[in-house]
């Protein structure tokens, strides 16, 4: 299994969350699941989202126009900071 992280700022989180949620399907089509949207308590625009799939979908998915798109109609604020990687105990 494996993990990521997108770290970035939007310009309404309200807008953002709103098509985060709609987006829901599309995450699911390729197969990751994410645990956490978190929201900063210093700067309310600023998101993290943490996931996690097989290493594949991941890769599918963080490089598929459905997830560009998507960002772009939700008002991405900042380039995307995007952490991959697995769990090594």
């Amino acid at each position: 299994m494996a993990y990521y992280v997108v770290n970035h700022k939007v310009n309404d989180f309200n807008a953002w969350k709103k098509v985060y949620d709609e987006f829901e399907s599309t995450r699911e089509q390729y197969g990751v699941k994410e645990h956490y949207a978190l929201q900063s308590e210093e700067d309310p625009n600023h998101v993290l989202v943490v996931g996690e799939g097989e290493l594949e979908a991941i890769q599918k998915f963080l490089n598929s126009e459905d997830l560009r798109s998507g960002m772009e109609s939700a008002g991405i604020a900042s380039h995307p900071e995007i952490f991959v990687g697995k769990n090594k105990k």
